[in-house]
């Protein structure tokens, strides 16, 4: 059930034991999320650029999103376009009302208690896993850690913390 994150598995987390199923998506390294060339939710340690093709679209069995809601982002600032919405609303990927993580046209800007972090069946993250995104260009504090307890995607007390 755990294998490495290779080019197609990249929600497999290499921090210290954030274990994926080989097709999800949203690979991340423990040293600056960074992830290889076709690794879609690739995130670099300045302010969560991706390129313009790595799209945040998670499908596989416990990550699934539906072919419009795929959380694509430019290479500028996570911008993302008016159908390119972050909230995710599938059948294991619910959010509740204050877990939006709603994104405008402009450049991902997220209410005011934007948190991020999705509190589903499969997707449980803790209070201090929050993921939460401020309004300027998706910066986190060091203790919004985008790291989730889930049951495949399961986190250590090392969680992943975002560069300032």
């Amino acid at each position: 059930m755990t294998s490495r994150p290779t080019s197609q598995q990249v929600c497999a987390v290499t921090s210290h034991d954030l274990k994926a199923t080989p097709q999800q998506v949203c690979a991340v390294t423990s040293h600056d999320l960074k992830a290889t060339s076709q690794q879609v939710c690739a995130v670099t340690s300045h302010d969560l650029k991706a390129t313009s093709q790595q799209v945040c679209a998670v499908t596989s069995h416990d990550l699934k999103a539906t072919s419009q809601q795929v959380c694509a982002v430019t290479s500028h600032d996570l911008k993302a376009t008016s159908q390119q919405v972050c909230a995710v609303t599938s059948h294991d990927l619910k959010a509740t009302s204050q877990q939006v993580c709603a994104v405008t046209s402009h450049d991902l800007k997220a209410t005011s208690q934007q948190v991020c972090a999705v509190t589903s069946h499969d997707l449980k993250a803790t209070s201090q896993q929050v993921c939460a995104v401020t309004s300027h260009d998706l910066k986190a504090t060091s203790q919004q850690v985008c790291a989730v307890t889930s049951h495949d995607l399961k986190a250590t007390s090392q969680h992943i913390k975002w560069h300032r």
